[in-house]
């Protein structure tokens, strides 16, 4: 993914974000599934790859801390380090869709996707989408979520009493180590499909502060290592 797709992903607003996704997602031969709310805000986005190429489901949230200001996104001399010159920058968890839309677009991966809102909130999209039971019909084909909303460069997290060795064994092999954490909406998921979820790194750091910050090397790292 180019930068011109990062900066637009980071700075756009939520609603447009999410009919962007749903967008980008049907062009490349995803079946969507959405659900607005009584103000007719999107609150999830639900890929359904054609041509399933793993056994995961990525996640990462649309929302972010309000942006009061607005965004003006700078870079700095290196060209590896954005901010947003007016105050919160919004890398959690913009930061996460754009991995994932890397992953899908540059590297050919076609895992199943959920985009949510209301993260920041409580996790009002995650809770939405369980309550329709879209995932339902696809239990057979989905055994691993990963949720791209993590701080830093190499942390991994989960948030149920256990996690299977083979995945701690996956995330160190990838150079993740792994940290503690308090909750982002895949614990949701888990909690009401029994499937595990890791919860990884995508590159933002000081979230939710005016210094907030995204290292893009970084973030470059993650698409790559989504497989199962």
């Amino acid at each position: 993914m180019n930068n011109d797709k990062l900066f637009h992903t980071v700075a756009a607003d939520e609603q447009e974000l999410m009919l962007g996704l749903w967008n980008r997602l049907e062009g490349l031969g995803y079946t969507i599934v959405a659900e607005a709310d009584k103000q007719h805000s999107i609150q999830y986005v639900f890929g359904i790859p054609t041509r399933q190429s793993t056994t995961v489901m990525c996640v990462a949230h649309c929302d972010t801390i309000i942006r009061k200001d607005g965004v003006e996104l700078m870079l700095d001399p290196s060209g590896n380090i954005l901010t947003n010159a007016k105050g919160v920058l919004g890398a959690d968890d913009r930061a996460g869709v754009a991995c994932i839309m890397e992953a899908i677009e540059d590297y050919g991966h076609r895992p199943y996707v959920l985009f949510t809102t209301g993260e920041e909130s409580g996790g009002t999209g995650v809770k939405a989408f369980v309550a329709d039971r879209h995932l339902d019909d696809h239990l057979d084909r989905v055994n691993f979520f990963i949720e791209i909303d993590r701080q830093g460069s190499d942390d991994y997290v989960y948030y149920s009493d256990v996690l299977p060795q083979a995945i701690h064994a996956w995330a160190k092999k990838h150079g993740w180590t792994e940290a503690n954490g308090s909750y982002s909406d895949v614990a949701d998921l888990t909690s009401h499909y029994g499937i595990p979820h890791i919860n990884v790194s995508a590159g933002y750091y000081n979230q939710h502060g005016k210094n907030e910050k995204l290292h893009i090397a970084v973030r470059y790292l993650v698409p790559r290592q989504i497989e199962e």
